[in-house]
C-alpha cells in the first residue's frame, strides 16, 4: 500500500510539474513555426517567443523544487525514542 502511494506521488509530481513547465514556457500553446529539413526529416522548432522563456522558467521551477524540498525537510522528524537509541549506539 505504502509503495503504491509513493509511486503514485512520483507520477503525480511529474504530471503536475510538467503542466507548470508548459504554462511557464508556452502559455498560449503555440505550435512550432520554424520547419527545417535535416537530412531526410523535417524538424519543427519553436520561435523566439517560446524558447526565450526557457531560462527563466528553469529558475522558477528550481525555486519551486527548493521550496517543496525545504518544506519536506522541515516536516521530517524522528519517531519517539529513536533519538535516544541513536545516541546510545554511537558510543
Amino acid at each position: 500500500m505504502v509503495s503504491g502511494i509513493i509511486i503514485a506521488g512520483y507520477g503525480l509530481g511529474a504530471f503536475l510539474f510538467g503542466l507548470v513547465a508548459l504554462a511557464l514556457i508556452n502559455p498560449t500553446n503555440a505550435p512550432p513555426t520554424v520547419h527545417v529539413i535535416e537530412g531526410t526529416k523535417t524538424v519543427a522548432y519553436f520561435d523566439e517567443s517560446v524558447y526565450s522563456r526557457v531560462p527563466s522558467s528553469l529558475r522558477i521551477l528550481s525555486a519551486i523544487y527548493i521550496g517543496v524540498g525545504s518544506i519536506g525537510c522541515i516536516l521530517l522528524k524522528y519517531p519517539k525514542g529513536i533519538l535516544f537509541f541513536i545516541l546510545l549506539t554511537k558510543f
